[in-house]
């Protein structure tokens, strides 16, 4: 006879597949599926709002490169919990690039804001990680969590200014790609076994 968690994990995932998401995780969806549409690129700013990010730096042992960054890129929802993981039927589905997930990989850095440039601190990183595709996951209003994967960037040397920059989140080498992550806006449960951990336990 199944368990009462196993039970509860099932209802759960038949609710969640059939509902897409639970009430009040997503943000506004507007009139358009997100998944694969090109939309101005966005990241969650520290106010909490959003800003356009013009260029991404890399700051490493061996030199400062930028990468100018398109004003529009794919933008893929990932504003729903992440069902992949889930024993016998987690096949079926594809798994999210949240901020959440992107800690599931290698700490790369801090990333800030200066001006208008998203600037990673990945001191003490070998070379390659200009090769690495980026997705920039992040929290933005109306949209809730989102990604855009961008694929690789043509990095050139740069100098940026010498100040400290705001704290937006953190980067990630998640499955060979380079996750920018913001911090905050993120749902209280990010898969079912968070919510149900936070049932029973």
């Amino acid at each position: 006879m199944p368990s009462r968690r196993s039970t509860l994990k099932a209802l759960g995932a038949a609710m969640l597949t059939t509902c897409g998401t639970a009430p009040g995780w997503a943000g506004e969806r507007g009139a358009f599926d997100r998944h694969g549409s090109s939309q101005p690129l966005r990241f969650r700013n520290a106010d909490g709002g959003a800003f356009r990010p013009v260029e991404l730096v890399l700051v490493t042992d061996r030199g400062t490169v930028g990468a100018i960054l398109p004003e529009n890129a794919d933008i893929q929802d990932e504003d729903r919990v992440d069902l992949s993981g889930l024993p016998v039927v987690g096949g079926v589905f594809k798994g999210t690039t949240a901020p959440s997930d992107a800690r599931d990989g290698l700490l790369i850095g801090p990333v800030e804001r200066i001006g208008d440039m998203l600037v990673i601190r990945a001191a003490g990183f070998p070379d390659g990680l200009e090769r690495a595709p980026v997705i920039l996951s992040t929290s933005v209003p109306r949209f809730g969590l989102i990604s855009h994967p961008l694929g690789r960037l043509n990095y050139r040397p740069v100098v940026i200014p010498a100040v400290v920059g705001q704290p937006l989140g953190q980067a990630h080498l998640l499955d060979g790609q380079l996750v920018v992550a913001s911090d905050g806006g993120e749902p209280a449960y990010p898969s079912v076994d968070a919510l149900v951990k936070d049932l029973f336990d």
